[in-house]
C-alpha cells in the first residue's frame, strides 16, 4: 500500500493531471501555446537535472520521513500555485509538482519496494503500480468537478489541503517497509559512489535507454496536445480525453499481469515486447480516421504502460541488484523527465509549421520499433 498510494499521489505532478489546467492557465496569465510549452519545458528540464541528486538524499532518510517529504512538498507547491498572481509564481508551483510528484514520488515507491521486500520484487512492484492507474481514472473527474465549481485557484488548494491529509497515512504504512540487513550493511559503499559518467559508459545501460525513454517522450506530446490533435482528426476536442477511462482500465490490467511474468521469464527477455501495443496505438492513431481510433489508441497505450511500470524497475534491479537499482533509476528517471521537457517543444514546433499529423505519427512508430530492436535479448549460441 505504501508504494501504490504514492504512485498515487505522483499523478499531481503528471502530464496528464497538469494538461487540465493549462487552458485557465494560459488564460489567467495571458500566455500563448508556444509560450506555455517553453515554460513547461523548461521547469520539467530543471526538475531532471535535480532529480538524481534529490533523490539520493530522500533515500538515505527513514521510508516514512521519505514520503512525508515528498507530500509536504506537493502540498507547500499546489498551494503556491493556487495563490500565485504573477507567472512566475505559477512556474514555481508547477516545478515542484513536477519534479516531487512525476519524478520522485514514483521513484522512492519503487526502491523502497526494491530495497525492502527480498523476493517477488516484480510482483510487489506490479501491485504498487496500480496507484498509477487508479490516479488516472479518478483524478481528472475530480479535476472537472473542482474546476466547474471552484475555478483553477480553489482545486490546488484543495489538492494541497488532499496532500496534508494524506501525510499521516505514509507513517503508518511505512512501518511495515524496513530496509534489507545487505542493503543496511553496504549503505556506504552503493549507488552514491557510481559516477554518471560511468554509468554513461555502460553499454548494457545505453541498450535499454532507447526504449524506457520512447513511449514516456511520445506519450507527453500526444497527450498535451489532444485537443490539437483530435481537432485535426476532425473530432470532437475532448475524444482523446474520453479515452483515458480505457487508459487507466487497461493500464490497471496489465500491471497486476504484469510483475508475474516478469518473475517467471524474467526482464530482460520481456523488456523488448512492452513497446509492441504502443507502436501499435500510433500507427492506429496515424491511420484510422474513425473516433474509435482514440479509444484504440488509448488501450493499446495503456498496454504498454501498465506493463512497463514493473518492467522498468525490475530491469534495473536484475542488472545490477538491489543496492545499485536506485542509482540507475534514477538517472534513467532523470533522462526520462529530460525527453519529456523535450516534446511539448518537438510537438509544438511540429504543429505550428503544419507539419502532417499522420507524418509525425508514422515517425514515432518507427523510432519505438527501432528502439524495441535495440534492447532485444541476445540469443544464446
Amino acid at each position: 500500500m505504501y508504494g501504490l498510494l504514492l504512485n498515487f499521489c505522483s499523478g499531481f505532478g503528471q502530464t496528464f493531471f497538469v494538461s487540465l489546467f493549462v487552458p485557465s492557465l494560459r488564460e489567467s496569465f495571458t500566455l500563448t501555446e508556444g509560450d506555455f510549452g517553453l515554460y513547461y519545458s523548461l521547469l520539467t528540464l530543471t526538475s531532471a537535472t535535480l532529480l538524481p541528486k534529490v533523490s539520493q538524499l530522500l533515500e538515505r532518510l527513514d521510508w516514512r520521513w521519505a514520503a512525508s517529504t515528498i507530500l509536504g512538498v506537493l502540498a507547500i507547491s499546489a498551494m503556491t500555485l493556487s495563490q500565485s498572481q504573477t507567472v512566475m509564481f505559477a512556474i514555481l508551483g508547477l516545478f515542484g509538482l513536477r519534479l516531487f510528484g512525476q519524478g520522485l514520488s514514483s521513484h522512492i515507491s519503487s526502491v523502497a519496494i526494491v530495497k525492502s521486500i527480498p523476493v517477488y520484487r516484480a510482483t510487489a512492484l506490479s501491485i504498487a503500480s496500480l496507484g498509477y492507474p487508479l490516479s488516472e481514472a479518478f483524478l481528472p473527474y475530480i479535476a472537472y468537478f473542482t474546476l466547474a465549481a471552484y475555478g483553477w485557484h480553489s482545486s490546488w488548494m484543495y489538492f494541497s489541503f488532499a496532500c496534508l491529509g494524506l501525510m499521516p497515512f505514509f507513517f503508518l504504512l511505512g512501518r511495515e517497509m524496513e530496509r534489507l540487513p545487505e542493503a543496511s550493511e553496504s549503505k556506504k559503499n552503493t549507488d552514491v559512489h557510481v559516477p554518471i559518467n560511468e554509468i554513461l559508459k555502460d553499454r548494457v545501460f545505453l541498450k535499454y535507454l532507447p526504449a524506457s525513454l520512447c513511449a514516456p517522450f511520445y506519450a507527453t506530446g500526444i497527450f498535451l496536445y489532444q485537443t490539437s490533435i483530435s481537432e485535426l482528426k476532425g473530432w470532437e476536442t475532448q475524444t482523446l480525453s474520453f479515452g483515458f477511462a480505457a487508459f487507466a482500465i487497461t493500464r490497471l490490467v496489465f500491471s497486476l499481469v504484469g510483475g508475474p511474468i516478469i518473475d517467471k521469464h524474467g526482464a530482460q527477455k520481456v523488456y523488448p515486447f512492452f513497446l509492441m501495443p504502443f507502436m501499435a496505438g500510433v500507427l492506429v492513431l496515424a491511420l484510422v480516421s474513425q473516433a474509435w481510433a482514440a479509444w484504440a489508441f488509448m488501450i493499446l497505450v495503456g498496454i504498454s504502460v501498465g506493463s512497463s511500470a514493473s518492467l522498468k524497475s525490475a530491469l534495473w534491479s536484475e542488472l545490477y541488484g538491489a543496492e545499485l537499482h536506485g542509482r540507475y533509476r534514477s538517472i534513467s528517471t532523470s533522462f526520462m523527465v529530460f525527453s519529456t521537457s523535450i516534446s511539448p517543444l518537438l510537438f509544438g514546433y511540429l504543429f505550428e509549421n503544419n507539419v502532417s499529423l499522420k507524418a509525425i505519427l508514422l515517425t514515432c512508430a518507427a523510432t519505438v520499433a527501432v528502439s524495441a530492436w535495440i534492447a532485444r535479448p541476445k540469443l544464446k549460441a
